[in-house]
């Protein structure tokens, strides 16, 4: 609720209740951007995140976790610069900046792919 609150009216916001969920909306309607909230359940998100890397276009993401404090605490590894890690709690302010950040970097990806390993 509070990310369709932040996001402009012309943006569409889906949501996933599952990580299964998740996973299959990204193969067959990927997203322009995704955000992410990483719990302490033993998931793949390094896979989840190399699919977004690897994707073309190339699909920003955003991590968020009120649990780990850095990305490769929650077994994310490294980010690239499509990616980020935020830590709950946080100002609506830094959600608002991050929600711009995807917004604009999914807006590059798709005036300008980068091309993928999985094609």
């Amino acid at each position: 609720m509070v990310v369709r609150h932040l996001t402009p009216a012309e943006v569409e916001v889906e949501e996933a209740h599952s990580f299964d969920q998740a996973v299959g909306k990204l193969r067959t309607d990927p997203p322009d951007a995704l955000i992410v909230n990483v719990i302490p359940v033993d998931l793949n998100w390094h896979d989840l995140k190399t699919f977004c890397e690897t994707h073309s276009p190339r699909i920003p993401v955003l991590f968020e976790s009120c649990v780990y404090r850095s990305p490769e605490e929650a077994g994310l590894g490294a980010l690239d610069d499509s990616a980020s890690f935020l830590t709950k709690p946080y100002h609506v302010d830094q959600l608002r900046a991050e929600i711009d950040r995807l917004l604009a970097s999914a807006q590059s990806q798709i005036h300008s792919p980068t091309p993928s390993t999985n094609a």
